[in-house]
């Protein structure tokens, strides 16, 4: 014979499932993820970056940034500096701290 609280819970049942949860999306492996353009992580390696490629930091402000893991953590910073007038540059780069020989490798620059 079926309780009380039992034929209570068999009651709601339905309800509950058609509830919407609050749950921040969930992030996918491999994907994409955007990051704070005050990071301070992400500054440092445009500046890096910049100094690679023969390029003055000076005036550098991250305007947006996203990262996703790879063989290492690939950068996608949207950037303006100085040197590079009022447009907006797309840097990429992949950070693989333990190569000791190429710890930054810049893929491309626009």
């Amino acid at each position: 014979m079926l309780t009380i609280p039992m034929l209570f819970l068999l009651a709601i049942s339905p309800i509950l499932a058609t509830c919407k949860t609050t749950q921040k999306p969930t992030v996918i492996p491999g994907g994409w993820v955007n990051n704070n353009p005050n990071d301070v992580q992400i500054l440092n390696i445009a500046k890096q970056s910049l100094t690679l490629l023969g390029k003055s930091p000076n005036g550098l402000k991250i305007v947006n940034s996203r990262s996703q893991v790879v063989s290492g953590i690939k950068y996608d910073i949207k950037l303006t500096y100085a040197q590079g007038g009022n447009s907006v540059h797309e840097l990429v780069v992949v950070s693989q701290p333990w190569n000791k020989q190429k710890p930054l490798d810049v893929i491309s620059f626009n």
